[in-house]
C-alpha cells in the first residue's frame, strides 16, 4: 500500500516537474485555482459534459503549465520507485494495520435511481476459467475500472470472495478495459490497460499485462507500443489510446491480437512484438475504435478474425473527432502467419445489415437506410454511417451464429430514450458466418420490453453474451440487462425481474421462493 502510495507521489511531481522545464502552457499564464467540487458529478446532471469539465480540471493539475502530459512520466516513475527500499509501517501500540479498502459503494439516496444499497463500482470485463476450480468452486477473474484485476476462487455464492492481483508498483495503470484467458493454457491471462470507451488522459493506456501463473505475477507488454498520445493535431485537448479488446488464437497461443482506438496489432511471439496498427478499411481519415474482438476456431488450422470498429460518433471536448464514424462496421479475416491480416467488410445493404424505414418494426430513424463502413460520416438523418459503438459476441456452441449490439448516433424520437443520441439501435444476428444479418424485431432500446429501461449512454453501457449451450439464446446489456432468443420478437428486461424480487424479499410479510430466470 505504502509503495503505491509512492507511485502516486512520484508520478504527480514528476508530471509537473516535466511540464515546469518544458515551457508555458499554452494560452494561460496561471494555474488552475477552481475548487475540484465544481467538476464532481451530480446526480440527474448531464454526465458527459461533467465528465469533460472533471477531465480538464485533473489535467490542468498534472500539467500545468504545457498543458500536455507524456505516458512516458509513469513508466520512469515506476523504475524509480522500484530502486526505493519499501517498509512496511507500524502504528503506536500494535504490529499491524487494519485494512481499509477497497470498500462497496452505496447508492442510496441518488437521485432517480433505485437504492441497490452496496455495489461494486464499474466492471470492465469477467472472464471465467473453463476447467480450473477450487474444492469444487470456479475460478473467475474481474476488470475493474481503475482498480486492477481481481480474482475469486470460491465463485458463485452469496460468500464469493475477491482478491486484487495488481497490486504492484511495478505496474503503471491499473485501469482495465479487457481480459482474456489463453483458451490453450487457462493460467496465462492478458488484460488490456486503458478504457477505450471514454479514455481521458487519467484512463489512457500503458500496455497489456500479462500473468502466465493465474495472477500471481504480471509482466507489462507493448508500453512503447500502446502506451503513447493518440495522434491529433495540435491544439485539441490531449487524448489517450486505449487496448479495449485482447483475445488469443485457439489454434496458436502465440498469436495474440489487440484491438485499439488506431485499429489493430497482431502479436506473433506472445506479445512480446507487435504489428500493426492494422486497420480493417480503407478509410484512412475516419476513427478506427475496436469495440468488438473475436477470434474463433473454425477447423483445419483456420482462425478467423471479426472486428468491430464502433466509434461513439459524436464529438466531445476531450475527444475531438469521435464524430468520425464513417468506418464504421464488421469486417472479417483469417489470422495470417505473419504481417497484417487482410479484412473484408462483412455488414453492408446487401448483406441485410439495414434499419429504418427498409426494417419492419424499426421505429427509427426515418429516412433512407445506412450503409455500414460507407466511408461517410454521420452528418444528419439521411446520409452518413449512423451506426455508433457494436459489440460482438460469437456462440461458443456454433461458430456461424454472430450477434452485433449497435448504438445509435442518430437522435430517437421513440419511446423513454427521447431525442438524445447514444440509445440502442438494435441487435443484428447472423446464422452464417455473416454473409447475411437480420434485424432481430423489438431489439431497440426505447421499448425493449415496453418498458422503457433504455438510456442515452450505449456508447459506454452496452454489451452482448451468448449462451455457451445454446447459440440462439443471448443476453443484451444496455441500462439494464435484457434476455431474447435469435428467432424470437421479445426481449424480457432480466434486471427488472431481479428488481422486483429484491423489493419483495425486502418488504415482509411476503415469502418469496428462490429466484430463477430461464
Amino acid at each position: 500500500m505504502r509503495r503505491m502510495r509512492i507511485v502516486s507521489i512520484i508520478v504527480v511531481c514528476a508530471a509537473a516537474f516535466a511540464a515546469l522545464v518544458s515551457g508555458s502552457r499554452q494560452g494561460t499564464g496561471t494555474p488552475p485555482s477552481v475548487s475540484p467540487a465544481r467538476y464532481v458529478a451530480t446526480p440527474g446532471g448531464e454526465r458527459g459534459e461533467q465528465f469533460a469539465a472533471m477531465d480538464s480540471y485533473w489535467n490542468d493539475r498534472l500539467t500545468y503549465p504545457t498543458g500536455r502530459f507524456n505516458p512516458a512520466w509513469l513508466r520512469r516513475a515506476v523504475r524509480q520507485d522500484a530502486r526505493i527500499v519499501s517498509r512496511v509501517p507500524s502504528r503506536s501500540g500494535g504490529s499491524s494495520w487494519t485494512a481499509l479498502g477497497p470498500q462497496p459503494e452505496r447508492m442510496d439516496g441518488c437521485t432517480g435511481c433505485y437504492n441497490y444499497h452496496k455495489t461494486e463500482g464499474r466492471l470492465n470485463a469477467i472472464v471465467v476459467d473453463p476447467t480450473t476450480t477450487t474444492n469444487g468452486s470456479i475460478v473467475a477473474y474481474a476488470a475493474s475500472v481503475g482498480g486492477g484485476v481481481w480474482k475469486t476462487t470460491n465463485c458463485c455464492s452469496t460468500s464469493t470472495t475477491w482478491t486484487v492481483t495488481t497490486d504492484d508498483p511495478l505496474i503503471a495503470t491499473i485501469t482495465i478495459d479487457t481480459l482474456v484467458i489463453d483458451p490453450n493454457d487457462h493460467n496465462t491471462i492478458y488484460a488490456g490497460t486503458g478504457d477505450l470507451n471514454f479514455s481521458s488522459f487519467s484512463m489512457g493506456s500503458q500496455g497489456i499485462l500479462k500473468s502466465t501463473d493465474a495472477g500471481a505475477s504480471w509482466t507489462v507488454l507493448g508500453a512503447d507500443v500502446f502506451g503513447p498520445a493518440y495522434n491529433e493535431p495540435p491544439g485539441q485537448f490531449p487524448q489517450y489510446d486505449a487496448v479495449g479488446k485482447v483475445r488469443v488464437d485457439p489454434n496458436d497461443s502465440s498469436k495474440v491480437v489487440a484491438g485499439t482506438k488506431k485499429g489493430i496489432f497482431v502479436s506473433y511471439d506472445g506479445g512480446t512484438d507487435w504489428t500493426g496498427p492494422c486497420v480493417t478499411n480503407g478509410f484512412s481519415t475516419q476513427r478506427q475504435d475496436i469495440t468488438g474482438l473475436e477470434l474463433t476456431n473454425m477447423g483445419s488450422g483456420v482462425t478467423r478474425i471479426i472486428a468491430a470498429v464502433g466509434t461513439r460518433g459524436f464529438a466531445t471536448t476531450v475527444q475531438y473527432d469521435l464524430g468520425m464514424n464513417g468506418a464504421n462496421g464488421l469486417y472479417s479475416a483469417n489470422v495470417p502467419s505473419s504481417g497484417c491480416p487482410t479484412f473484408t467488410s462483412i455488414a453492408s445493404n446487401g448483406t441485410g445489415f439495414v434499419y429504418g424505414t427498409a426494417v419492419a418494426g424499426s421505429p427509427y430513424p426515418t429516412g433512407a437506410p445506412m450503409n455500414a463502413g460507407s466511408g461517410v460520416a454521420y452528418v444528419n438523418t439521411t446520409t452518413g454511417d449512423q451506426l455508433g459503438r457494436i459489440d460482438i459476441a460469437v456462440a461458443p456452441s456454433n461458430p456461424d451464429v454472430i450477434y452485433a449490439q449497435v448504438q445509435s448516433i442518430a437522435g430517437n424520437s421513440a419511446g423513454s430514450c427521447g431525442s438524445a443520441p447514444g440509445c440502442q439501435l438494435g441487435v443484428w444476428a447472423s446464422a452464417n458466418g455473416g454473409s447475411s444479418w437480420s434485424y432481430m424485431a423489438g431489439s431497440q432500446g426505447p421499448s425493449l420490453g415496453g418498458c422503457g429501461f433504455d438510456y442515452p449512454q450505449n456508447w459506454y453501457d452496452q454489451g452482448l453474451a451468448v449462451d455457451p449451450n445454446n447459440a440462439d439464446r443471448i443476453y443484451v446489456d444496455t441500462y439494464d440487462v435484457w434476455l431474447a432468443t435469435r428467432t424470437g420478437s421479445s426481449f424480457t428486461d432480466v434486471t427488472l425481474i431481479l428488481k422486483v424480487w429484491v423489493r419483495l424479499v425486502s418488504s415482509p410479510p411476503f415469502t418469496v421462493p428462490p429466484l430463477s430466470v430461464r
